[in-house]
């Protein structure tokens, strides 16, 4: 059945009339009010009352269209809607429409033909034991470049059904995605309320929002009662991405009797962070942050989203900024360099950088970097002897520690036997036997600290 993409906007919003029928009508006429116009300034607004307005294609004109509905039992299936007449047109001029912009971003440019093009569309929903038809009509044209309309009241359509007694109750996966080349398994439950039918199966697939996609399978079935049935697809030559699959039951004549759906993954979505930076690690408080960060598509499909960067102090999160990870295929890498500017920054603080990608509903492992206005001090400290005896006294001298931007402003000692000192030098003597591991932490005049360790053997 058909459906064309302008009528996705809008189009189960409200049904303008219904038949309510046992059987369907084989052809239904539909006469629309005239439009109406109110106009706001420099601009004319036109609606028909009951009906809706379009405004699902950026740089169209806002128009107005109409939704007629026919509901009937199920057992029934939609195959062909026909505009078989039309009454009209009446014409006008000198009207100047609004057009549909986008949400974000600069103005759309505006269409120069007759629109909409399409005169009618239609689609049918299946519910359990009812069935409705919509039927969506465009009665206003308009042309932007004239101004010039054209407007139908009276539309005749003819409506092609065939019976039905079949149902496809559900299609399953056999997992949920899948490599390039393995071998899709489809399970379908179905049911026949009447006599045993031969029919054929189709399953089509298609990524949601490009062409539609071709026929990817197909088997002869006999359908009696409930059934469980498999459909097989290798994958190979596909790209990847998410797939919706569309299984079709026909019978000899092509005619429609049950549809069913699922979705699937071709390929597997992965990325990781593959270098993180952040220049200078030790700022002045004003200096400007550079933020590196190299992410590379792991993954078997390609992977769209956007590149996060975070900086954040010990108690909270100070920033936040976004790039756009652009269409990436696998094996790809991509850089992203940002700039927090540290005009609000602490002295003698440590503040940590964090930077992930985000993709297809997840995201990558995140890397963390700490960057400070007070650089890292460095423990370093000499033994007078790595062996002695028990009771021998040995000496540790710990002022070469050095510290790039201030002092060393403090200085403890760990013996490892539980013996403790502080001081830049210290002196120790063990009382047994065994392997000692020695260390030195510094302390700069900003807090932070460093670490050191050596090991001293003491024998008997």
């Amino acid at each position: 059945m058909t459906n064309p993409k302008i009528l996705a906007i809008g189009a189960w919003i409200v049904l303008c009339a219904r038949w309510c029928l046992a059987e369907p009508p084989a052809s239904v006429k539909v006469r629309f009010p005239d439009y109406e116009v109110k106009r706001l300034g420099e601009v004319d607004h036109v609606s028909i009352p009951g009906g809706r307005l379009l405004t699902g294609e950026d740089g169209a004109p806002v128009v107005p269209f109409y939704v007629y509905s026919v509901s009937f039992t199920a057992g029934y299936r939609v195959q062909e809607v026909e505009l078989t007449g039309r009454t009209g047109p009446v014409i006008d001029s000198g009207l100047k429409l609004p057009t549909v912009q986008p949400d974000f971003g600069p103005a759309a440019r505006p269409i120069t033909t007759e629109y909409p093009e399409q005169e009618f569309g239609w689609n049918a929903v299946y519910d359990g034991s009812k069935a409705l038809l919509h039927i969506f009509v465009y009665p206003f044209i308009y042309d932007p470049r004239t101004t010039r309309v054209r407007f139908f009241n009276d539309y005749e359509f003819a409506i092609r059904y065939a019976k039905s007694s079949i149902e496809i109750t559900s299609v399953t996966p056999g997992q949920a995605a899948y490599e390039p080349g393995d071998t899709v398994t489809l399970t379908l439950l179905t049911e026949n309320q009447g006599e045993a039918l031969d029919v054929q199966l189709a399953v089509s697939a298609s990524i949601p929002g490009e062409d539609a996609g071709g026929q990817v399978a197909k088997k002869q079935v006999r359908l009696e009662g409930r059934d469980s049935l498999a459909l097989q697809w290798r994958a190979a030559g596909v790209e990847p991405g998410v797939y919706e699959l569309e299984v079709i039951a026909t019978d000899d004549e092509g005619d429609e009797l049950a549809i069913g759906g699922t979705t699937i993954r071709i390929g597997s979505p992965l990325g990781e962070v593959t270098g993180f930076n952040v220049r200078p690690k030790h700022f002045k408080v004003g200096d400007d942050i550079e933020l590196k960060l190299d992410f590379r598509n792991t993954g078997t499909c390609e992977l769209e989203g956007e590149c996060v960067f975070r900086v954040m102090d010990p108690e909270e999160q100070l920033a936040e900024m976004v790039l756009a990870l652009p269409k990436t295929k696998p094996g790809k890498t991509r850089s992203f360099t940002k700039t927090w500017s540290s005009a609000e920054a602490v002295a003698d603080e440590v503040y940590t950088a964090v930077g992930f990608v985000r993709y297809e509903g997840t995201a990558c492992e995140p890397k963390t970097v700490l960057f400070s206005t007070n650089a890292e001090p460095e423990a370093v400290f000499i033994v007078s002897a790595d062996s002695v005896k028990i009771g021998e006294a040995v000496s540790f001298d710990g002022t070469t520690s050095t510290d790039p931007d201030g002092e060393i402003a403090g200085f403890g000692w760990e013996f490892g036997d539980g013996g403790e000192a502080e001081g830049a030098s210290a002196a120790h003597a063990y009382q047994q036997a065994g392997d000692f591991v020695v260390r030195l932490t510094v302390t700069d005049s900003g807090g932070r600290t460093s670490t050191a360790d050596q090991t001293v053997v003491v024998t008997e």
